[in-house]
């Protein structure tokens, strides 16, 4: 029987691209005919990919643009960020950030995979703590081992994405990802995953 877990990711119309790696063993992810991404949890070792239950990670998480608790809006604009541990776009309590035709780019691997992995620390765009993010045709290009394109963390975290292409190049960088509640609904999506990653579509807890 297959576990659905709380965070979720819904995809409506995506391009994968996915090296040989990605089917190494490890948990299989699926994409059923509900578009509801749904896991098979394995046996699964390894730095950065496993805790014990009920154990949430917690991080100080730090953004090139942060929205804290207010509603923003940006379009046309190229935003990056080269420091490790630090994320191109970062929402949280309750904040609202809509970004329009913006071109994100992120290099500086991760300080600490299990952040990356649980939290979404260096993630190119984190809606963390309640906070929502709205992408539209948006690109995103991530360079960097722990850099995951597109994170949502925490209850009440929302990310909604049409139109939005994604580039990936490093270990342990997902072009979605979703844990602790988190929930990100996804239509017309292309992602490209040239490193191993295992999967590039992920739910956690």
């Amino acid at each position: 029987m297959t576990k659905k877990y709380s965070a979720v990711i819904f995809i409506f119309a995506a391009s994968l691209v996915v090296p040989l790696g990605a089917f190494a063993s490890g948990r299989k992810d699926v994409v059923p005919e509900n578009n509801t991404l749904q896991e098979i949890p394995e046996n699964r070792h390894g730095p950065g990919m496993m805790h014990e239950p009920g154990q949430k990670k917690t991080a100080v998480l730090s953004g090139e643009l942060t929205v804290d608790g207010k509603s923003v809006i940006v379009k046309d604009k190229d935003l990056d960020s080269v420091k490790q541990g630090q994320n191109v776009v970062l929402v949280l309590n309750g904040g609202k950030l809509t970004l329009s035709g913006v071109i994100l780019s992120k290099k500086g691997d991760s300080p600490d995979a299990d952040q990356s992995n649980f939290t979404g620390m260096n993630a190119a765009a984190l809606a963390s703590s309640g906070g929502q993010i709205k992408m539209e045709n948006v690109q995103i290009s991530s360079e960097a081992d722990g850099a995951n394109a597109v994170f949502a963390s925490g209850a009440d975290s929302l990310i909604t994405v049409t139109g939005l292409k994604v580039y990936t190049n490093g270990n342990s960088s997902r072009g979605l990802d979703a844990t602790y509640g988190g929930t990100i609904n996804a239509e017309d999506v292309d992602i490209a995953s040239l490193l191993f990653c295992r999967y590039i579509l992920q739910t956690e807890q």
